[in-house]
């Protein structure tokens, strides 16, 4: 607004802020500590969201949106092309080793792609992933420790291990290694795909084998739309199976929510800050 006294009300203003110098000097104050005090509460808040979020993450051995469990490589290959998903990381677990001196610790010998390597916390701080059409294996450094192996690349070490129930004893050399974390419920040993088809076969072995999990292909995914897309995904899983069997459960039919028989299993993972869910309508026999 355009007013002949501008200058005249301009010094009176200036006047009466120096006329009520500690009252303003207290709003002022006030002003910048009601604004310290709030970005204060909020960067707390949002750390403690974090760093429970980061404790379920580990605890469930990894950050992905969600999983598809127990694949053959045809569904797979038709389900990681699906439009709704943004990135995919593969799996194909080998065996476990239940012998001294992992008796006490819960270790898997698995094939993943790099991808699958970084949700799952296996990123080496040292060295890199194991190669194909080589011997080469990366490990994190309780396994290391657990074998009385020192981390240094080009080490030699040997596990035995079961195979869908059927003992092996397989020589590996470290290729890289990273760094063991408590929170983590799962220890890998980390080979590459040819060495997986290649013990396989040695123990005679054609996935999935009798226990349903040998060999085969696990998806992890990140979604495009993050939680929008989790309604419409698992519904994809009915496009690789033939005549959909679908069973009835006791909730269904009083009213609750239907229960669905896949081949293929659905783990949706979304994390909170104080709570965690796992729909059980999308796990197959629930």
């Amino acid at each position: 607004m355009n007013v002949s006294n501008r200058g005249c009300i301009r010094r009176i203003s200036l006047r009466g802020l120096l006329a009520n110098r500690t009252r303003n000097l207290v709003a002022v104050a006030a002003i910048a500590l009601t604004t310290l005090l709030f970005t204060s509460l909020f960067t707390i808040a949002l750390s403690i969201n974090e760093g429970i979020q980061q404790s379920n993450f580990r605890q469930a051995g990894g950050f992905a949106h969600g999983s598809f469990k127990h694949m053959t490589r045809e569904q797979f290959e038709e389900l990681r092309d699906d439009p709704l998903i943004d990135q995919w990381g593969a799996r194909r677990v080998l065996g476990m080793p239940t012998e001294v001196p992992f008796n006490k610790s819960h270790v898997e010998i698995s094939w993943c792609n790099s991808n699958e390597a970084h949700w799952m916390y296996c990123d080496p701080v040292e060295g890199r992933l194991p190669a194909e059409e080589t011997n080469e294996a990366a490990t994190d450094t309780h396994v290391l420790e657990l074998l009385g192996v020192e981390p240094e690349l080009g080490t030699e070490f040997t596990v035995s291990f079961f195979v869908d129930g059927t003992p092996t004893t397989q020589t590996f050399t470290l290729c890289g290694w990273w760094e063991y974390d408590p929170a983590v419920v799962a220890n890998h040993i980390l080979v590459p795909e040819s060495r997986v088809d290649q013990v396989l076969e040695e123990v005679g072995v054609t996935p999935p084998g009798s226990d349903g999990v040998t060999g085969c292909w696990n998806m992890d995914v990140m979604l495009k739309s993050g939680s929008r897309s989790i309604e419409t995904l698992p519904l994809k899983v009915t496009s690789v199976r033939t005549k959909p069997k679908r069973t009835t459960s006791a909730s269904e039919s009083t009213g609750g929510t239907p229960a669905h028989s896949f081949p293929t299993e659905w783990t949706f993972r979304w994390w909170s800050s104080f709570w965690e869910c796992w729909p059980s309508s999308f796990l197959p026999g629930i």
